[in-house]
């Protein structure tokens, strides 16, 4: 069988041909048991590289570090999915084999349906050999039997059109939280992303947000200060929700993808005005107070410079007249109460990493934290964005 396997490999040299048709779309289950469906991972904006192999391929075990490498540099962009599918190896064999080369993302072996998988891509794309790439962009259409070259360079090329083509309208904008907020520097802390704090998953997925989105990631930009939820509204309704997406906020103030480029792309999103409304896990949430053009890439909208950037002037102005987000919005209804203060109390002496009653971030809950709150009783957001 190993013979068969290299025979294989090296038939992969044969002929090269590239083509831009459509995935074939598949669900399947990995060798961790986890379901996954191509074009839910499309319908997400996501590029995937899928790349078939088998286990005692030697060019497939000596690409495997390559493969690893290309997957942990676009980590941050929460955009490009990597799985790998071995139709000729069962479970046991794929997790050895991904545990030696340190493998994290998705495979599908001959348990979870590589077969049907292969079967598909076969008769879309011609003969598969190993290992065998393909690159799919977010619409479906597929760049088949990519070289890997020394260094995925090629496969990288692909991912990038990809990412390009499927970029997004950026949203840019300004802000800083009360809780972070260092007056000396006119900037944020990052402490929880320097104590490795932050939780991959965005924390917006439960009650009030209920966001189902996944962005997620394990390779923080070193000045990631927290997880924000972005959304816009309607111009003309500013109580219809256009679009959501959670994304991180950077020291600076700005909020970005996952790639700390310092802008927000939404997949889709016609230009034209929109409110911008920004949601943090325990401060009040703000609204822009008009609605603003979008794209507005080259014209953040910056709340930071006065109160009345936010509706209903829903902001706190520091001493050096600086506008931030109220802290103590502990359950994210928008309004201050002792509903927080309450939960403040439950989590006392609770040293949990990433808790929203923290509110000095130095993740212990704490005296400290109720002096915080006690000052921000009756606060509320506008009406508008509470929920």
């Amino acid at each position: 069988m190993k013979n068969l396997y290299l025979l294989l490999a090296l038939c992969m040299h044969c002929t090269l041909h590239m083509y831009a048709q459509q995935a074939p779309d598949f669900t399947a289950t990995t060798i961790t048991g986890e379901s996954i469906h191509l074009q839910s991972l499309l319908d997400e904006g996501k590029t995937v590289v899928l790349k078939f192999f088998a286990v005692y391929c030697p060019p497939c075990n000596a690409q495997a570090p390559l493969l690893v490498n290309l997957h942990n540099d676009y980590a941050a962009t929460g955009n490009v999915e990597v799985i790998t599918i071995a139709r000729y190896d069962d479970d046991e064999s794929v997790q050895g084999f991904d545990e030696q080369h340190g493998i994290t993302f998705p495979s599908i072996s001959s348990d979870g349906g590589a077969v049907a998988i292969e079967s598909s891509y076969a008769a879309t794309f011609g003969s598969v050999g190993f290992p065998r790439y393909a690159v799919i962009c977010p619409d479906g259409s597929t760049t088949w039997n990519v070289s890997p070259s020394s260094n995925m360079q090629a496969i990288r090329n692909e991912v990038d059109v990809c990412l390009t083509q499927n970029a997004g309208t950026p949203v840019a904008a300004r802000l800083m939280l009360e809780s972070f907020y260092q007056t000396s520097t006119n900037s944020m802390h990052t402490t929880l992303a320097d104590n490795n704090a932050l939780p991959s998953t965005h924390p917006y997925g439960f009650l009030p947000w209920i966001y189902t989105g996944n962005e997620n990631t394990n390779n923080f930009p070193n000045n990631t200060v927290d997880w924000v939820l972005v959304e816009l509204y309607a111009a003309n309704n500013p109580t219809n929700l256009v679009a959501q997406k959670a994304a991180i906020l950077l020291s600076n103030g700005a909020i970005s993808d996952l790639d700390g480029s310092g802008l927000v792309h939404f997949s889709g999103l016609p230009a034209d005005n929109y409110y911008l409304l920004i949601r943090h896990r325990n401060h009040l949430d703000v609204m822009s107070n008009n609605a603003i053009s979008i794209p507005n890439d080259l014209s953040p909208y910056d709340f930071t410079t006065s109160t009345g950037q936010a509706l209903d002037a829903a902001q706190q102005q520091m001493g050096n007249g600086t506008a931030v987000l109220h802290m103590g919005d502990l359950d994210g209804n928008g309004c201050i109460t002792r509903n927080d203060f309450n939960r403040l109390v439950s989590d006392k002496s609770s040293t949990a990493n990433y808790i929203a009653s923290d509110l000095n971030s130095d993740q212990t809950t704490n005296s400290q934290d109720f002096e915080v709150l006690r000052n921000k009783f009756g606060v509320n957001a506008p009406q508008i964005v509470r929920y």
